[in-house]
């Protein structure tokens, strides 16, 4: 029953979508107003997945795995709803130029209406909860050119009506390293455990102290900033999808506790390391931006959609040095754009924080809004050259150290196997001469008597 109030609603919206369409205007641009000054060229999108079930329970929690749909971690009806709006602010603005316009931003043909695999390219972390949700917002950035859900039109050619298949590319998550956050970076995990230890963390462990107290008397959690931590994602979650709390739970605790975490989220990331984990992506966008500015050329792919989760948002804000220090809500999302004119290339960040908002624009340190691709590649310039693989390794005394202590020890294993051996070849020749001697040396007895008294 859920599932066929999702399938209505989406097609209730898709219906009111078509409608909107075909009422809306043309581009004021050409009839009579003055002519935008970019022209849309490029645009990497990333985004958090949707409204989601808890990750894992509390020791004394009352809900389990079994008490949500699908179990832990995975997108709910919710999720893919907001996913879905969020795919149509997308199609608003990359096929209408809805916020654009008013920018004088040309974004005319950016994209088609239909599906055309040169246009764009769709990564997402291999997790249920961010592939169902890029899925979500490509049914309605190209939703199918019907609605009817008659059986006939299920079977080939008519599936297509109903349906428009998108490629979602992804990785393992053990070798993801533009959306790993620094997972895969022993570097960035030595580092950050650095910051664990800051004064400033401290400050928070000392304000929130007494929650720390009462959350670990009720939860069987340690009484410590991270076994507090270890409370809020599932009682945040059992919150806004209406699923009783626990008696202790107050108003009062739930807003500390959010509190807490969103103080904590300026330490997921710190801002030092923040290339370690943001960086491959960042890069990734310069060397797309900088292929357009070379080739200019309209057949290029120039739409990059990433789904992935809040750490990776705070990591791309944090490497770009434009975090607010505000915890990513489900579906936010970076809009990271080229633009083209008469001067030249330029770079706007953009960031929609909440499901039903405009995105507002970011300024990067040492621009304008409009950031020239040239100013935008200098001030970010260390990442073009970033090898992860290097960058992650640990510090160089950890690697001179390793470098002397494995060849001392293959060498004393050497040694070890060569000492063994020899000792082997010594006992074998020993025991065969001792059994010649035996055979050569030995009396035989001539008398029965002699045999027995042996």
């Amino acid at each position: 029953m859920r599932i066929s109030f999702v399938i209505l609603s989406c097609l209730h919206l898709m219906k009111i979508r078509a409608q909107q369409d075909e009422d809306r205007p043309s581009s004021n641009y050409f009839d009579g107003n003055p002519e935008p000054i970019y022209s849309l060229r490029l645009a990497h999108v990333l985004f958090r997945h949707g409204d989601r079930s808890p990750t894992h329970a509390y020791a004394n929690d009352i809900y389990n795995e079994t008490d949500w749909p699908q179990g832990f971690g995975q997108l709910s009806i919710t999720g893919m709803q907001q996913e879905y709006q969020l795919g149509m602010f997308l199609r608003d603005r990359y096929m209408h130029c809805y916020g654009l316009e008013d920018l004088g931003i040309d974004c005319n043909g950016f994209l088609s209406p239909t599906y055309e695999r040169n246009e764009m390219y769709v990564r997402s972390t291999s997790f249920d909860r961010t592939l169902m949700s890029v899925y979500n917002v490509l049914s309605a950035l190209y939703p199918p050119q019907g609605s009817d859900l008659e059986e006939d039109n299920l079977t080939m050619p008519y599936l297509f009506n109903v349906w428009q298949p998108i490629p979602v590319h992804t990785m393992p998550i053990e070798e993801d390293c533009l959306l790993s956050t620094g997972s895969l970076c022993p570097l960035f995990i030595q580092e950050k455990a650095a910051f664990d230890v800051s004064p400033e963390l401290n400050e928070i462990k000392n304000k929130f102290n007494e929650l720390f107290k009462t959350v670990s008397q009720y939860t069987g959690e340690e009484n410590s900033l991270n076994g507090t931590l270890q409370v809020i994602d599932p009682l945040y979650c059992q919150k806004v999808s209406n699923y009783p709390l626990p008696e202790w739970v107050t108003d009062d605790i739930f807003i500390e506790l959010l509190e807490l975490q969103e103080a904590h989220t300026e330490f997921w990331v710190p801002k030092d390391i923040a290339y370690l984990s943001g960086g491959p992506l960042v890069k990734q966008m310069m060397e797309h931006m900088t292929k357009m500015q070379a080739f200019q050329d309209d057949s290029l792919q120039h739409l990059f959609i990433y789904s992935a989760h809040d750490s990776t948002v705070v990591s791309l804000l944090q490497t770009l040095d434009l975090f607010n220090n505000k915890m990513p809500h489900y579906t936010a999302c970076v809009l990271v754009e080229l633009f083209d004119s008469d001067d030249g290339f330029f770079v706007q960040v953009s960031y929609r924080n909440e499901t039903d908002s405009d995105p507002y624009i970011l300024t990067i340190d040492g621009c304008d809004e409009m950031c020239p691709l040239d100013t935008f590649l200098r001030i970010y310039m260390s990442l073009q050259t970033l090898d992860i693989e290097k960058a992650c390794a640990m510090n160089s005394s950890e690697q001179v150290h390793t470098s002397l202590v494995l060849p001392i020890l293959n060498l004393i294993l050497v040694i070890f196997i060569l000492l063994a051996m020899i000792l082997f070849v010594i006992l074998i020749l020993c025991m065969r001469n001792k059994s010649r001697d035996s055979v050569n040396y030995m009396p035989v007895p001539t008398e029965m008597t002699e045999i027995e008294l042996r």
